[in-house]
Order: C-alpha cells, then structure tokens, then sequence
C-alpha cells in the first residue's frame, strides 16, 4: 500500500482494496482460569510475565536480543519471568546463554506447546514480544491481541504494518537491544493503558483479520 502511495496509484483506484492475512479468531479467546492454572503449572505466580512464542532455530528469531533485553528488565523489576515457548536447534544455545547471563530460573523454558495450550501460555503474561528479525505476518501478536494482552514487536511484517497505523501496541527495530528493553519497560509501567490498547486492538483483529473477514474481503473484490 506505501508503493502504491508513492507512486501516485492508490489514491486514484476505487479497485485497490487491502485483504490482511487471517488468524482463525475462535482459537484465541482464552479465559482467566486457564491462564491462571498454567501460572501455576510454570511457576510463575505473583510475578510479572513476558512471553515469546517462537520456534527456536537461529539468529533471524532474535531470542539473544530478547534475552540481552530482558536483563535490563529484570533491573528494574526483579520479580519478572522470560516465559519462552517453542523449540528448535538452537534450543540448547539459548539455555546456555541465559544461563552465562545470571537470568538462572527467571527464564522459562516451557518447549513446544499444542496449539491450544499456547493461548494460555500467552493469556497469563503481561506482555507478549515478537523479536524477530525477519516476518511476513507475525500471527502471534495479533493472538495476542484477541487475548487482550499487550504486544511488542519488530518493526517487520504485517505486525508493523497495523501497530504502526492502530497504536495497538510497540514497535521496535529488530536486534536492538536497549529499544526492546525500553519498550517493555514502558509497557510494564503503564500495563492499565496497553491493555486497553490491546483490548481495542482485539477488536480490530477479530473484526479485520479473521478467516472470515478474509473470505467477505475476497468476495468483495471480486
């Protein structure tokens, strides 16, 4: 849409019309007690909860960059949790370099999840990052907003695309640490206001990018 704007074009074509991707909206809704209970399971009680839903197979994921941010975090708020989901190669070198980075057990490794565990995984924290370096659509932050959580991301994909135009959440650049850091922090400090903005930004996804507003979207262009 940004081309289209540069070169003149969108603003002069009643057919450009903009379809998002889809996530399937009945997945994510989630409940309180769910979330509760696997708070609980985790370990993770009376404490402040960030959580990163990704597979773990390299660099391009940005683990590291999340795990060199959430140092700074635990600083200011030494009661807070890393809760990670998900596994992959690089699995084993994440364990180790939290470990050489005296985070010990404020970092949760929870493994690979089914599908309909992870809604609660996501449900229970109090700020869902996506540090990527490298996305096309990021389903996880728009779950994460049907669930009501507040979101950081990347500034890559479609996820940036909408946090950019909506607010719905914070943006930063993808492998730098001390902005990740500050946008944690900032959600962290002012949780009544994210939340708020990721309740509106629920609505706009559950409005917007589900299956079935896709599937009305491609009617209508037709």
């Amino acid at each position: 849409r940004r081309r289209l704007e540069e070169l003149g074009i969108a603003g002069r074509s009643k057919k450009i019309i903009k379809l998002f991707h889809a996530v399937d909206s009945r997945r994510f809704l989630g409940n309180d007690a769910d979330a509760a209970e696997w708070k609980q399971r985790l370990g993770l009680e009376g404490r402040r909860v960030v959580t990163c839903v990704a597979l773990m197979d390299g660099p391009r994921k940005g683990h590291a960059t999340l795990l060199h941010a959430f140092r700074i975090v635990r600083n200011s708020f030494p009661d807070a949790a890393l809760l990670l989901v998900g596994d992959g190669s690089n699995l084993e070198n994440l364990k180790r370099w939290s470990a050489e980075l005296g985070l010990g057990d404020s970092v949760v490794f929870a493994g690979r999840l089914h599908p309909q565990d992870v809604q609660h995984t996501m449900k229970l924290a109090d700020v869902t990052v996506l540090p990527t370096h490298v996305e096309v659509f990021g389903n996880v932050v728009f779950e994460s907003l049907l669930l009501g959580v507040p979101v950081v991301s990347g500034n890559v994909g479609a996820a940036a695309d909408v946090l950019a135009e909506h607010g719905f959440g914070l943006l930063f650049e993808p492998g730098h640490v001390g902005q990740l850091a500050d946008a944690i922090l900032r959600v962290m400090r002012s949780s009544d206001d994210f939340r708020e903005r990721a309740r509106q930004g629920g609505e706009f996804v559950s409005k917007q990018m589900a299956i079935e507003a896709r599937v009305e979207g491609f009617l209508r262009s037709e």
